[in-house]
Order: structure tokens, then sequence, then C-alpha cells
């Protein structure tokens, strides 16, 4: 049975959480018990959550939006109170990967949907704090939007809003999870036909129609349940005695 330090060390090293400067304080955020079994993957660090993972035997949590950023409250009172003593007593460890698991060329959220999408000759797209945390790439062939937004919808998710200001044939695409739309001021530079987020913001939306530009969104909680889904993959190759399993936590945002 594979220790807690062992999968903390290969997780850090992996998604090389020391390198990435990030608003979350990423990595292992509440230490639990020394040996690990089960492990909970989770968008968010919430109660539901915390819970779920108690009642299923879970000896740790990985998520992605974790309970630590460095611009929140440090004090642990209230719904923090409440979250972090579910986790004491139950002994289960909390790691959190917030960047660090949107922009990983393997597992990052942007990547799967790259990949489900086959987009070809990737590169890094959509600066956030420094950090090129999404990608953009081609088309095998270039297709109608319309077409194009079929294929997303069957190979990703749902289209909650839809932002069609720009060309109608589509070949270069550009992806940023979450509340990526600030990657709309970069949509020109890098000659995008269309990006994809999850979360749309009011101010971005001018900018869009202004540039010409498309811009879709399929909700944040839905653009990011990739990488964490992915994560479990090389931690079982690596550690082949432990189980996972996918808390699924819609909040349809």
């Amino acid at each position: 049975m594979p220790k807690r330090t062992e999968i903390v060390t290969f997780l850090d090293n992996y998604l090389k959480i020391a390198e990435i400067q990030d608003n979350s304080l990423n990595g292992l955020q509440v230490e639990g018990r020394d040996n690990i079994k089960k492990i909970a993957f989770a968008v968010d660090a919430c109660q539901y959550v915390f819970e779920k993972a108690q009642s299923l035997g879970a000896d740790m949590i990985i998520v992605h939006h974790g309970l630590f950023w460095k611009d929140t409250d440090p004090k642990i009172a209230g719904i923090t109170k409440k979250r972090i003593k579910t986790l004491l007593e139950s002994d289960i460890s909390l790691y959190s990967a917030h960047l660090p698991l949107d922009l990983h060329p393997e597992v990052g959220n942007n990547a799967c949907m790259a990949k489900l999408l086959n987009l070809k000759d990737l590169e890094p797209f959509g600066s956030y704090h420094e950090v090129n945390c999404g990608c953009y790439g081609k088309l095998s062939r270039d297709c109608s939007r319309d077409s194009f937004l079929k294929l997303v919808e069957q190979k990703i998710a749902k289209i909650k809003i839809k932002h069609l200001f720009g060309k109608k044939r589509i070949k270069t695409v550009g992806i940023v999870s979450g509340g990526g739309a600030f990657a709309v001021n970069e949509i020109n530079k890098h000659n995008i036909d269309i990006l994809i987020s999850g979360e749309q913001q009011h101010m971005y939306y001018n900018p869009t129609k202004e540039q010409g530009a498309n811009a879709i969104y399929l909700g944040h909680y839905d653009t990011e349940t990739f990488g964490v889904k992915a994560l479990k993959n090389p931690l079982k190759k690596k550690f082949k005695t432990i189980d996972t399993f996918f808390i699924d936590n819609p909040t349809g945002l």
C-alpha cells in the first residue's frame, strides 16, 4: 500500500507544482493518514465532496479547486472550519492542483479537450498571471461553424452561451477551461477562429463582438472535469494497488 508522502511527491513532480505560479496554494493542503488505498477525485473542495468521499472510504481527495488561495481569509471559521473538521475527523488528505491541472500537456483540462477534438500542432495560449494556461491548435481540415458547434457538443459538453461574430469556417481553435473568457483578447494575435471556454464574463462580450470573433462557453464546471479524471491514469499506473473514483458535483455554471 503506497504512502501518502509517495503519492504527494509523485503528484508534485508530475504536475510541476513548484514551477507554476498560481493564486491557488497547490499541493497537499490537509494531511491525513499515512497509508493510501482509495483516492477520490473531484472538481471542487466542498462539504458535499468531503462527505461523499468519507462515506465511500477515501483516504485522499484530489481536487482542481482547493480550500486555500493566496487572496482568501486564512481564518479557520464558518464553512471552512466545518470542511476541515470533516477531513481531520476522517483522517482524509486533501490535494489541490489548479493551474498545473489546466495546462498539463497530458492530463490538463485543455489538452484533454483538444484531444477530444483531435486538434494538431498545439501551442500555449491564454495568459493568466503570466502563465499560459490554455492551448490552441488546428483541426485536420476546416469545417463550417455550425458543424464545429455540433462536434463540440458531441465530444465535450453542451454549449451554454454563443458569441458568434466571426468566421463561418473554422480551422484554428483556442481552448481555455474554466474562467477563460479573458483569452478573447488573444484571439487575433494567434489567428484563432473560435475560442472555447467555460465561464463567460460580461466585460468580454463587446471586445469579442468588436473584433469580429467567435467564442463559445460550455460552463466552468463542465470544462474542468477532464483533468481530475485523466489524472487517475498516471496515478494508477504508478501505484497499481490504489482504487480511484470520481465524485460528480455539477454546479450548472
